[in-house]
């Protein structure tokens, strides 16, 4: 089997969810007439394409200070620029800026910048550092990232019934936080000789951190 079936195999899965969905969950229909925010999703999805490219493109098909570059860099902040200002005025927007006058929304969306950048960082990371250093194959790589996987999954499942239960939430990100920073700082010592046991061990602790903070 080649890569392609980690795409494939969803299909299936999909269809049985779609499935079981139509024939189990029956939610009232409300017809409710909306107005689309075209010029909100047209300038969003301009402004976010461009940084695409530009990441993208930067320093592999284009120097970064060429003039490519550095017109897709302003087009993108001009474009989400004007992307705010229509949002200010739509009826119905994409993202309605008064979301960022609450504290909450903005430390909410804050933590998730960051710990975004932590998962996929070790997502990539991980992978290329199994293969290149320890020789595994990509599929073995793969299955190898499995116990920060099961980390997260039992901080995340634990951690959401006691919010449930208590109603606390504040300190499961700020422990979440602390957890993954450990982690993160138990990987940055990964050399050439480290077992897998250990890495196994920093991965767990780190998918312990971003379970709570994800919770």
């Amino acid at each position: 089997m080649s890569w392609r079936w980690i795409f494939y195999i969803n299909v299936p899965i999909g269809i049985v969810a779609m499935a079981t969905i139509a024939a189990v969950l029956h939610v009232p229909v409300v017809r409710v007439a909306h107005k689309i925010d075209w010029w909100g999703i047209s300038l969003l999805s301009a402004g976010v394409v461009g940084l695409i490219l530009l990441t993208t493109w930067g320093g592999v098909q284009y120097a970064w200070g060429s003039s490519t570059i550095i017109g897709l860099a302003i087009a993108s902040v001009v474009l989400l620029v004007l992307f705010c200002l229509v949002e200010l005025r739509a009826t119905e927007p994409v993202i309605p800026m008064r979301l960022f006058r609450n504290r909450t929304f903005n430390a909410a969306s804050a933590v998730g910048f960051v710990i975004g950048f932590t998962m996929f960082g070790a997502i990539v990371y991980l992978p290329l550092y199994l293969q290149i250093v320890h020789g595994a194959s990509p599929t073995k790589s793969g299955l190898e990232l499995l116990p920060m996987v099961l980390g997260m999954l039992t901080t995340f499942i634990v951690s959401g019934q006691l919010v449930s239960r208590t109603g606390r939430y504040k300190i499961f990100p700020i422990a979440g936080s602390a957890v993954t920073a450990l982690g993160l700082d138990l990987m940055a010592h990964l050399g050439p000789t480290t077992s897998f046991g250990y890495v196994a061990l920093y991965m767990v602790v780190v998918g312990l951190g971003l379970g709570l903070v994800m919770q």
